[in-house]
């Protein structure tokens, strides 16, 4: 049996595998999963008392935790495209008309109105777009973006380029579109903690997988 406690994509695991008593006594806790946030967590939680962890509510540490996690931005990898100029003019999908001298971006499936960053594997450089219509649909592809974005990272005239998309819950304009951002990080965090139990006691660790 094994009680699991997410808390900003940082998932705390108390398990039968190791008794959570024994983790106690050696001064180990458990954590799903190999997050950047993993070392901040194990520093925090081990300034709680032993009973704080025999309690069915544990609110103090998440509202500790909540507090001191770094946030967690949602991302994607992938190819980056710019729109046509026979598309200026025509509705994007929030009813706005498309402007190559804008900063939007077209995205299948990140909130509409949602800003993002856009990074050139490449050079580096980075640019800030609004998502206001959908695509790109060919395989491999993230983001569409206006050639006014797509010039400012060097991607206009050469068609297509390696980019990170990156959206923070705390760049967004509406509560709405900061917890779509918020929970879509959130997923991904758990994505890439599944199937990994970290366990650390003292200086050594020891990775138990498909626990």
């Amino acid at each position: 049996m094994r009680a699991r406690l997410v808390v900003h994509g940082i998932a705390l695991v108390a398990t039968a595998v190791v008794p959570a008593a024994d983790l106690r006594r050696e001064g180990a806790l458990a954590v799903s999963g190999i997050v950047p946030e993993a070392a901040a967590a194990i520093a925090l939680l081990s300034s709680f008392p032993a009973a704080a962890f025999d309690v069915p509510s544990s609110l103090p540490i998440i509202d500790a935790l909540a507090k001191t996690a770094p946030e967690r931005p949602a991302q994607q990898r992938g190819a980056a495209s710019y729109y046509s100029d026979r598309l200026v003019g025509r509705k994007t999908a929030t009813g706005e008309k498309f402007s190559q001298t804008k900063y939007t971006a077209a995205s299948r499936d990140l909130p509409l109105g949602a800003r993002v960053t856009v990074t050139n594997h490449e050079n580096g450089k980075s640019v800030e777009v609004t998502v206001n219509d959908r695509g790109p649909y060919v395989d491999g592809r993230v983001i569409d973006l206006s050639k006014t974005a797509a010039r400012k990272i060097g991607i206009a005239g050469h068609g297509i380029a390696a980019v990170t998309v990156e959206a923070r819950p705390s760049s967004q304009n509406t509560a709405e579109l900061r917890e779509a951002i918020r929970k879509r990080a959130a997923e991904q965090a758990n994505e890439l903690a599944a199937g990994s139990l970290v366990v650390l006691a003292g200086e050594g660790f020891r990775d138990q997988r498909g626990e």
